[in-house]
């Protein structure tokens, strides 16, 4: 390498040490668009699943309840039992 090439190399390095106070700002403000966006669509999302979620349990919930046993026994047992007739008793002897 030249003189000269080794100094432009030496004062490169020393410039490119860190980041600049501009590149800075502009990752943070990117990073803010991005939560400014991002943040209320989550909120919404998060809602949306806490609602699905509450009526599952309903449905489940009330399917089970008209499924269960002791629900389909005590409904038979309160409703009195058809019987079939056809006319009086002394007409069928």
């Amino acid at each position: 390498m030249t003189n000269q090439t080794t100094r432009l190399w030496r004062n490169f390095r020393m410039d490119s040490a860190g980041y600049a106070l501009v590149e800075l700002l502009v990752l943070i403000t990117v990073i803010s668009v991005l939560a400014a966006i991002g943040f209320p669509l989550y909120l919404s999302y998060a809602r949306a699943q806490e609602t699905d979620g509450a009526a599952r349990v309903i449905v489940v919930s009330l399917n089970q309840a008209d499924s269960s046993p002791s629900r389909a026994a005590s409904r038979s047992a309160s409703r009195p039992r058809r019987t079939r007739t056809t006319g009086c008793a002394s007409a069928r002897a």
